[in-house]
């Protein structure tokens, strides 16, 4: 019997699908990736007929290169020609160091291709004389008794001179594309898909990286989610262990039912106390340990709860595994859902036979304490510390002429207000531990009328030896007192003899 669910282990194996089956798709997506980017990356270059691409292509970029360099220089050499400035001159000085430099590069691409060698050659001549020939000119701009009237014929000249470099250097690149069978236009078609290709690969690796983080984040939170599941189940089976223990160390019977009042579990304590199988306690079979004359009511009250959703709160004898019936009291509270509906009612019997017992006879001892105060032959009230009353013999009641309805916790001063005002000091003496007493004293009640009284006042003490309050004996001693006053008249009214006047003299 288990009054607590435990974590089933469907929830486990869920758990481990949730944290690995993201990763094995994360990783069919990865090899997925890699084989698209094997395919893409796989050499797509132009295949020269004849040879490797690599020397033509290198050769036919330095002349484009060439080329720049040459209009470059023309134009830093037109300026400096037009203002002869500093700054001028020094960007002509880098222009010229620029141009020697790529001469040195298609220096390097001579091989055993006489006509290659020779248009490298004539290309380099005319670069040097095309460069002398500018270095006069600036020599003249710079110089003392610089002639601008030279400066048209020096300019004309330079572009001559450029321009015919320029063909020789076209010429050099044609023939070089010529004897490879490579074309500009099909050098710009291989760049272009080279440069579609690096630009796929890129994208495609940053995808994957991305990807490949996100499966990592993705198996890191479900991974930290499914330790604080494992945290959380661990943690509620504890609990539950901890609530199966209290229950099972409780003194009271434990039962659980349904939302319709059915009864699905009990505690072993039921089991123990009743002498009948766990089994035969789930549906209406406990009912069977219910005395026959407590059945019918204990019924009636236990649907009324079910029909209200009211607590259930009644006493009943519930017979044990000996045979005798004992009080319990039996309590039950409705367990709601998120949505508000009844889900469950768990309930507790608990023994009550002895505080019942104890009930009685206290009562027993309440009436007979009752009938002895009634029957004293004095008049007995008694009072808590602020005089209010615990409590009055039928004698006191007759004697001062009170309501006995809801006498009791009402204050004496309440119920008497005529009291002598000396009365209260008198209360407070002995509320501190005097002992008071009267012979006879007046007293006018309620209705006006007198009576005479001989009176004792004396605190009572508790379990604890502390003053609870004070009680009052009274007796009616107005017939006694009546008589007396009548004595009293006839004597003083009766003739004197004369021994007596003789003697009075």
């Amino acid at each position: 019997m288990a009054l607590t669910a435990l974590a089933s282990g469907e929830r486990g194996a869920t758990g481990w699908k949730r944290v690995f089956m993201p990763a094995l798709i994360a990783m069919i997506l990865a090899g997925s990736l890699i084989y698209l980017v094997t395919e893409l990356i796989k050499p797509g270059e132009v295949r020269p007929a004849g040879g490797s691409a690599t020397p033509a292509n290198d050769l036919i970029l330095a002349g484009e290169q060439m080329q720049l360099a040459i209009r470059q220089a023309e134009l830093s050499q037109r300026e400096v020609l037009l203002d002869a400035a500093p700054e001028r001159l020094r960007t002509w000085t880098l222009a010229r160091s620029d141009i020697v430099r790529r001469v040195e590069l298609l220096r390097q691409f001579s091989s055993d291709n006489q006509p290659q060698a020779d248009g490298l050659q004539q290309l380099e001549d005319l670069t040097f004389q095309w460069l002398d020939s500018l270095d006069v000119a600036v020599e003249e701009a710079f110089g003392a008794g610089a002639d601008n009237a030279r400066l048209p014929q020096h300019l004309r000249e330079s572009a001559q001179l450029a321009q015919h470099l320029e063909e020789v250097l076209r010429a050099v690149v044609v023939a070089e594309e010529r004897r490879y069978g490579i074309s500009s236009a099909t050098q710009a078609a291989a760049d272009q898909q080279r440069a579609h290709q690096q630009y796929m690969i890129a994208a495609i690796g940053f995808g994957f990286i991305v990807l490949f983080a996100g499966a990592i984040g993705t198996f890191a939170a479900l991974s930290v989610r499914a330790k604080r599941e494992r945290l959380l189940a661990a943690e509620r089976l504890r609990g539950e262990e901890r609530l199966r223990r209290l229950v099972e160390a409780l003194p009271q019977l434990v039962w659980i039912c349904d939302a319709e009042g059915v009864c699905t579990d009990s505690s072993p304590q039921w089991a123990v106390y009743t002498g009948r199988t766990e089994a035969s306690q789930t549906g209406d079979g406990w009912i069977e340990a219910i005395h026959p004359d407590d059945r019918q009511r204990l019924l009636t009250v236990w649907q009324h709860s079910i029909d209200t959703q009211e607590p259930y709160d009644t006493e009943a004898r519930v017979r044990g595994a000996d045979g005798v019936y004992r009080w319990f009291k039996k309590r039950a509270v409705a367990i709601r859902g998120d949505d508000g509906r009844v889900e469950t009612w768990i309930g507790t019997s608990t023994d009550i036979s002895d505080v019942r017992l104890a009930q009685q006879a206290l009562h027993d001892r309440e009436a007979m304490l009752r009938r002895f105060i009634d029957a004293a032959p004095v008049a007995i009230a008694m009072f808590d510390r602020n005089m209010c009353y615990l409590g009055a013999s039928r004698r006191f009641i007759t004697d001062f002429d009170i309501d006995d309805d809801g006498l009791i916790g009402r204050s004496h001063y309440e119920v008497l207000p005529q009291n002598p005002p000396h009365w209260r000091a008198i209360h407070q003496r002995c509320l501190c531990g005097a002992v008071e007493r009267s012979p006879g004293e007046r007293f006018v009640r309620p209705d006006g009328t007198a009576i005479w009284l001989r009176w004792e006042l004396q605190p009572w003490y508790d379990a604890e030896g502390l003053i609870g309050g004070v009680t009052l004996f009274t007796e009616d001693i107005s017939q006694r007192k009546q008589t007396e006053d009548t004595l009293f008249r006839e004597m003083l009214s009766a003739p004197r003899s004369p021994c007596i006047r003789s003697g009075m003299r």
